[in-house]
């Protein structure tokens, strides 16, 4: 015979959570039945339901009873939820609203590395992709001003796709100098970047000569070279040259090729079904597409949707719509707060020591140092 729990009674304890859900449903069955009662037998109700079927009041009762008791189980949940949607856009909209600065730092990333401008607490090119996760740091960059968050709510709604994630970074220059030397248009070169170019003429920055970065470059090779050299005279060599080339684990194709030539047709229908899921140009089918429903729901908005040949991209399309409008109508509220808390984030301190804490940026600024002994220049970063 099993045991009974040493609990008082031989009562089994239950978890917290399975409490508080057993006493919600007390409550809410008791609110509702109170509610009835009073909507039965109530005066104060008669003349309003005598308009109605006997039939229909009863309907009715039910139908509010249940409404009320659950406006008064979970009314402050509720509110809170409609609190954290408003918040939500709130907080895109901070985070978007310094796209404006990322492009005016870029501008001046561009200058620098012409070396045109000296900039406080700059001291390498990689300096600029640390900033670009703490660019609130950078005193340098001259405040937001309401003309630039009048034309950023006007790319907002000019732009195709104005709020794409750029994984890269916002300051990785040498891969936005790459795209915007293509021949053709299908660069990735950032909306953003093309809108403010095109209406502040920007444009020729990104054609500066990157002086300061071909110096770093030369500086940091001649270092790596002498320190292979001093290895290869230390340690035998273990791997000879081999010619052939690479195996890239990342390719696609490489790996479409391999799984058909090596795997069973029940592997290869799951790695296909599996691609088409994932496929970025079918995202709306997974979670952004659950993540617009939910919120559209839970917000109570009315979202008009256009025909189109997918329903589901036409929804996709109009929550993108959507949130844009929310963004923008959140921005003039983030815009003002900036503006208060401004002036207390500008210390180029707090820059310099965030700098001073990325091991990859001690280890490059090492190797250029030792390549400009090695060129038999003084060990600092004045050149």
């Amino acid at each position: 015979m099993a045991e009974t729990p040493n609990t008082p009674q031989g009562n089994i304890t239950l978890p917290s959570d399975a409490q508080n859900k057993i006493e919600c449903d007390k409550q809410f069955y008791r609110i509702e039945s109170q509610t009835k009662l009073d909507l039965r037998t109530n005066p104060r109700y008669k003349n309003f339901f005598e308009k109605y079927s006997a039939q229909s009041v009863e309907r009715f009762i039910d139908y509010y009873a249940r409404e009320k008791a659950s406006c008064l189980c979970f009314g402050d949940m509720y509110v809170e939820e409609e609190d954290n949607l408003r918040q939500r856009f709130i907080d895109i909209a901070k985070e978007r609203l310094w796209d404006i600065q990322q492009k005016k730092l870029f501008n001046l990333q561009c200058q620098w590395r012409a070396e045109q401008v000296e900039l406080p607490g700059i001291e390498l090119s990689m300096d600029f992709g640390f900033a670009d996760d703490k660019i609130e740091l950078c005193p340098f960059i001259p405040p937001i001003t309401e003309q630039e968050l009048e034309m950023y709510k006007q790319f907002l709604v000019d732009a195709d796709d104005p709020l794409s994630e750029y994984i890269l970074g916002w300051q990785h220059y040498d891969w936005w100098k790459h795209e915007m030397q293509k021949d053709s248009e299908n660069d990735s070169y950032p909306e953003w970047y093309h809108f403010y170019d095109v209406r502040f003429g920007t444009q020729g920055l990104i054609n500066l000569p990157d002086i300061r970065g071909d110096k770093e470059h030369f500086y940091y090779h001649l270092a790596i070279k002498d320190e292979l050299e001093r290895r290869q005279k230390t340690l035998p060599s273990l791997l000879p040259h081999d010619p052939r080339p690479e195996l890239r684990p990342y390719d696609q194709k490489t790996i479409d090729t391999f799984v058909h030539l090596f795997e069973p047709p029940h592997i290869v229908k799951y790695y296909t079904a599996d691609n088409k899921i994932f496929s970025k140009t079918r995202r709306y089918l997974g979670e952004d597409l659950a993540d617009a429903l939910q919120v559209i729901y839970n917000y109570k908005a009315r979202v008009p949707v256009e025909a189109y040949h997918d329903w589901r991209e036409g929804l996709y399309f109009a929550w993108q719509d959507f949130e844009r409008q929310q963004i923008i109508a959140s921005l003039d509220k983030v815009y003002q707060e900036y503006c208060h808390e401004y002036q207390q984030k500008q210390n180029i301190t707090g820059l310099q020591n965030y700098l001073k804490t990325m091991e990859s940026r001690q280890y490059e600024m090492r190797l250029i140092l030792r390549g400009r002994v090695l060129n038999g220049e003084p060990e600092d970063l004045s050149f």
